[in-house]
């Protein structure tokens, strides 16, 4: 049986993953209330997880209430400057 909180943080990561660049999202148009909080622990995992790959480009407005996706193609690759 598959763990809710397995697929919802698949869900959330599949969409970060596919978000637009430039696009900003109001967090409450995303989540339930019931679920904002634990979208935003998932997405701060997911910057975490990716960061060597600049995030992918997300970012938190200072109030965490939008979320938006840069573009990142032109930025170094972290890994080679690593020699990883």
């Amino acid at each position: 049986m598959d763990n809710p909180d397995n697929t919802y943080r698949e869900k959330v990561y599949d969409f970060l993953y596919r978000m637009p660049v430039g696009k900003e999202y109001l967090i409450d148009n995303l989540c339930k209330v019931g679920t904002r909080e634990k979208f935003v622990e998932i997405v701060k995992e997911f910057m975490i997880a990716t960061l060597s790959r600049y995030s992918y480009g997300i970012e938190f407005s200072g109030d965490y209430k939008k979320i938006r996706k840069s573009d990142i193609a032109g930025l170094p690759d972290l890994l080679k400057k690593k020699n990883i």
